[in-house]
């Protein structure tokens, strides 16, 4: 089973009934391939995934982490760290990766569209911003009074919704 970082150009093998994880650097120049190490296991794998990136302990150089099934119907978490001095964040190990927002909406998709996947960057030190990239607009966390104006506004359109259907013998 394989699976690609593309923030890093990692390669990750996971051998389905094999205990064994391999990854590997893919670069543009030839030989193309570099084995970078392994994971040994006796206990072999039903099934795999990869954490997405924001999911991952950033100070502690957690590069990736695998959640491994097991054939004893377990799951494994797997964490592969770089080994290096301090705990602070490694900007050359965690590039801009890509963010829990959508790059577009649904009727733009349909319509054709096709944008490059957001991307936000995992610096701690970088601010809150609503999981843009500098180069898409970032969001700010809303003050109460905002959120509750906005439920009030929700509220009141659900009341709305919910009297056009009675008005028109509609159950619900």
């Amino acid at each position: 089973m394989p699976f690609y970082d593309e923030d890093t150009s990692l390669l990750y093998l996971i051998g389905k009934g094999d205990g064994n994880i391999r990854w590997y650097e893919l670069i543009n120049d030839a030989p193309h391939i570099f084995y970078l190490g392994e994971y040994r296991s006796s206990t072999s794998a039903k099934g795999a995934c990869l954490v997405p990136k924001r999911g991952l302990n950033i100070m502690k150089n957690e590069t990736a982490r695998i959640l491994k099934m097991t054939s004893a119907q377990t799951v494994e978490p797997l964490s592969v760290n770089v080994p290096r001095k301090g705990e602070f964040f490694q900007e050359d190990l965690f590039p801009d990766t890509r963010s829990a927002q959508p790059a577009h909406t649904v009727s733009e998709w349909l319509e054709g569209s096709d944008k490059a996947p957001l991307k936000m960057s995992l610096n701690p030190n970088a601010g809150a911003t609503g999981g843009g990239s500098s180069t898409t607009s970032s969001t700010s966390f809303k003050t109460p009074t905002q959120l509750k104006g906005e439920l009030k506004e929700a509220n009141d359109r659900i009341k709305y919704l919910e009297d056009l259907l009675q008005k028109n013998s509609i159950d619900f």
